[in-house]
């Protein structure tokens, strides 16, 4: 009978099969990676706004740190950069002979709330004004000067133009009685006379000529006097751009850093989602550069399972495979387990800091339909513990009960 039985068990063992599978611990996390938030400078803190645990909006407040140095440094570079800008805004207006200018957006939108750059806009205007006045004013001078000269030109003109006038009559009364003189009814003086008359003529004209030489000469010294005004002014205001630009191209990028370092006396949640692990608890209390504040845990982001794998299984373990997932938090005999599948097999091992044991993390995915068949009020948690088995394959009974006698075989021959 008891042969019976053995043979019985022994084919039953050698034609039925169970599930294998790799047993491992397992927590389960969130899809997407946590948004750990650090401090970029060593602060103050001067507010603290959640706790561990709290629900929070994206761009919610979370902390404050002191942002007097901050706000300082900023105001400084501030009062600087605007005010190149404005005189960048003016000389850029002058090199190019304008009669008005506008100032950039920026400069306005923020002389709406700030009325030290509303003022300092009114003096560059009116710096501009000032300076354009001046400009026109000795520009007039010299137009009215060449206006003077012209008129002048055209008087000494008229009287070339008598001169000339008188000068051919006097030749035309010349010749006639240079007629009657060779005749014999002229006298000789009265010749004379006359052409001294004309010898007159000829050297006021030649004096006239030279004096509307003159004037023209003066007129072009005006004209080029009035163009090098204008040019000195443009290439003044145009060195001042010059000056303006090299300026902001240094406070820029310097405001720009200064503008990050206030803002970032704030710390805001990037996300919506639950604050965890929270470093700071005390105002007053001084955190150092790229110090850890907290976490946020992004809401409604998908959960997944890692289970630490031993090393010595992690062979059977592959991408794609079934699992049974065992929620740790619930009782077994209420929540079954949920289907799994690996998505993911890390390609190094990793240590545990505690026990120093090595392990490999496989990602699992649990399939929605799993939760549906879930008692009510079962949920998922980021760090609730988990059971895992991963199933690598189906074997016989006769197979689990022979292979560590193999194995020890196999290794007493390899030794061998």
């Amino acid at each position: 009978m008891i042969g019976f039985l053995v043979l019985g068990l022994a084919l039953w063992a050698s034609v039925s099969s169970i599930s294998g599978g790799v047993i491992a611990p397992g927590q389960v996390r969130v899809e997407s990676n946590r948004k750990q938030l650090k401090s970029r400078d060593v602060g103050v803190v001067r507010g603290i706004y959640v706790r561990d645990g709290d629900k929070v909006k994206a761009t919610q407040v979370l902390l404050k740190f002191d942002d007097t140095v901050a706000r300082a440094q900023v105001s400084i570079l501030e009062s600087q950069y605007f005010s190149m800008l404005a005189q960048k805004a003016r000389s850029d207006a002058e090199s190019l002979g304008r009669q008005s200018f506008v100032f950039p957006a920026e400069l306005r939108d923020k002389a709406k709330t700030d009325p030290a750059v509303a003022t300092l806009m009114r003096n560059e205007e009116f710096l501009f004004r000032s300076r354009l006045e001046a400009l026109k004013g000795q520009a007039d001078i010299m137009q009215q000067r060449m206006i003077q000269l012209r008129e002048r030109q055209s008087g000494i003109q008229i009287q070339i133009d008598s001169i000339e006038d008188q000068a051919r009559l006097s030749r035309e009364e010349l010749q006639g009685y240079q007629t009657l003189y060779e005749k014999g009814y002229a006298p000789k003086t009265l010749l004379l006379r006359l052409q001294r008359a004309l010898a007159q003529s000829d050297g006021q004209r030649g004096a006239l000529v030279s004096e509307k030489t003159r004037t023209q000469e003066q007129i072009g010294e005006t004209k080029l006097q009035m163009d090098a005004l204008y040019q000195a002014r443009a290439s003044e205001a145009a060195e001042n751009k010059r000056k303006a630009d090299a300026v902001l191209a240094d406070l820029s990028p310097r405001l720009g850093a200064a503008r990050e370092s206030l803002a970032a006396t704030v710390i805001r949640a990037p996300v919506d989602g639950v604050v965890l692990n929270l470093t700071q608890h005390t105002l007053g209390g001084v955190a150092g550069a790229g110090e850890v504040l907290l976490d946020i845990v992004p809401q409604n982001a998908p959960l997944v399972v890692l289970a630490m794998v031993r090393p010595s299984d992690i062979d059977e373990v592959r991408v794609g495979m079934k699992a049974q997932v065992d929620l740790a938090a619930y009782s077994a005999t209420k929540v079954p387990k949920a289907e799994a599948s690996v998505i993911n097999v890390s390609a190094d091992a990793l240590t545990n800091a505690t026990t120093g044991e090595s392990y490999f993390i496989a990602e699992l995915k649990i399939d929605p339909a799993e939760f549906r068949r879930m008692p009510k009020g079962v949920r998922l948690y980021p760090g609730m513990p988990a059971n895992v088995m991963i199933i690598t394959g189906k074997r016989t009974v006769m197979s689990y009960l022979l292979g560590p006698i193999g194995d020890i075989i196999d290794h007493a021959m390899r030794e061998s």
